[in-house]
């Protein structure tokens, strides 16, 4: 066992005790000696070790607002998009964690890491108590008028590629052997480690999925969950780069466009209609290779339409009539599925209604 091999294994066994079941896949170096002391090491495993750590469950349900025309484009699209970081909505959220966790990552590898990091955003719900949140509403359905789609996470013990699923951190040590603790604890063995014994030449991509779990306090209330991938792209003529480790499929769906302010808007899609996707893939890969491809991405099945309650009595009517056609549409050229389609119970006005869940709908597959 040469040099380097030797301190991998006291690496893993001592990161083993904080991120458990961690695993390499493989390590690349320049260096043509007998005894190599350190080289480029990429994780295997990673997705495993975070859906453990966030301890969600096969038929797990996550709500996801958006407004009435993002809905009606989902719905259309059949796909929902995963901005990366460049796009979001606190573009200091990533420093933060960088520069308070001491993560390591250099200017340059910032830059990377919000070009080719997607997310997507969830909140925890659950189907029986219909648990929706005005505050969240507020923020991202539109006060109120737009919609949450609920989704329940089909393939969780699916080993998924470069992708994750993960619980928001809001910096809180009080619970013992809390994700967030155990995630500060390893960026501090790692940084320590490596300054000692030089192993890693390269910052482990673990690193940037970890920042990715870290938001401020401020925001602790929203209990946000998160499905993030990497999907690394080249900065100049914005096609994938074939060599490093990536999700395949959905760097495969990459699409980019120009914003009103002159900036790069790339996303990656995940399909909420598999078996479509399935059918024009086995052209190419047959069907064993297109179901081993889409096995590495979250599968998500749309349960539900709840829709905000913050509306007239005559916007409601008008509102499920259009909704309810998109959906009949769907389930001429789709295979039929039932949707239950509805009103949040939350009351904007103290003389409003809810109306709830009384509605089914036929729709996407």
């Amino acid at each position: 066992m040469n040099l380097r091999d030797q301190r991998l294994k006291k690496y893993l066994k001592q990161a083993g005790n904080i991120l458990p079941e961690l695993d390499i896949s493989e390590i690349f170096s320049l260096y043509t000696g007998e005894e190599p002391a350190s080289g480029k090491i990429t994780f295997s495993n990673q997705t495993d070790v975070f859906k453990k750590l966030s301890k969600f469950k096969e038929g797990t349900t996550l709500i996801h607002y958006t407004s009435i025309d993002s809905l009606f484009s989902i719905l259309n699209s059949d796909i929902l998009r995963m901005y990366n970081c460049v796009n979001k909505n606190d573009p200091w959220e990533i420093n933060h964690a960088n520069s308070k966790y001491e993560i390591g990552l250099n200017d340059l590898e910032l830059l990377d890491f919000k070009q080719n990091n997607f997310i997507t955003s969830f909140f925890e719900y659950d189907m029986r108590l219909q648990n929706d949140n005005k505050y969240l509403w507020n923020e991202y359905g539109n006060k109120g008028k737009g919609a949450g789609l609920v989704f329940e996470i089909e393939n969780m013990n699916d080993s998924w590629e470069e992708c994750y699923i993960g619980k928001v951190c809001y910096e809180d040590s009080s619970i013992p052997n809390s994700i967030y603790k155990r995630f500060i604890e390893f960026v501090k063995f790692h940084n320590e480690f490596n300054n000692q014994y030089h192993l890693f030449e390269n910052t482990p991509s673990i690193l940037s999925a970890i920042a990715l779990h870290f938001k401020e306090v401020k925001w602790a209330s929203e209990n946000e969950v998160r499905i993030f991938a990497y999907c690394p792209f080249d900065k100049y003529d914005l096609k994938p780069l074939v060599l490093e480790r990536k999700n395949n499929y959905l760097l495969s769906t990459i699409e980019h466009s120009v914003n009103g302010n002159g900036e790069i808007i790339s996303y990656v899609s995940l399909p909420l209609n598999r078996s479509k996707v399935h059918d024009k893939l086995r052209i190419n890969l047959g069907t064993d290779l297109s179901l081993n491809y889409l096995k590495s991405i979250p599968h998500l099945k749309l349960k539900r339409i709840v829709l905000g309650n913050n509306l007239q009595e005559a916007d409601k009517i008008n509102r499920i009539e259009n909704i309810e056609k998109i959906l009949n549409w769907h389930a001429m050229k789709n295979k039929t599925v039932e949707i239950q389609l509805g009103f949040s119970e939350i009351n904007w006005k103290e003389d409003s209604h809810a109306t709830g869940f009384s509605k089914s709908a036929p729709g996407i597959g």
